[in-house]
């Protein structure tokens, strides 16, 4: 599956993802044992699933230096200020949309990790770029 990473200065952010995304589609959100996931389901029938947390064993994807483009500037990198949420899609134009929506109900700075370790301003991720 392609993806990446949701990343932002607040760790209780997740609990809104699901409001955020409801204008774009159906929303999902269900919890269990190995945590939360929100999943949204646009009017073509395409996903955008995002976890509530990152995996065991590969949180080196998240916690390294990555590029930005256009000079961005980075948040701080160091496990205890930043929280990361997994997502999975296929379709680089939905997840543009998706954290654009994220970013404008969310009040904390929120960033998109890339597939190529590049660092987006959740609010303008060019989907033409963009590399899950």
């Amino acid at each position: 599956m392609r993806g990446g990473y949701v990343l932002t200065d607040d760790k209780a952010v997740f609990d809104r993802f699901a409001g955020a995304l409801a204008g774009l589609g159906e929303v999902l959100q269900v919890s269990g044992s190995q945590g939360t996931v929100v999943q949204l389901s646009d009017e073509h029938g395409r996903l955008f699933t995002v976890f509530d947390a990152v995996p065991k064993g590969v949180e080196w994807e998240v916690f390294q230096e990555p590029p930005t483009p256009s000079g961005r500037r980075l948040p701080s990198l160091k496990c205890d200020d930043l929280a990361a949420f997994p997502f999975e899609s296929r379709w680089p134009e939905l997840v543009a949309r998706a954290l654009s929506a994220i970013a404008d109900v969310v009040d904390e700075r929120v960033w998109l990790l890339d597939g190529d370790g590049v660092l987006w301003d959740a609010g303008s991720v060019d989907p033409v770029r963009l590399r899950l």
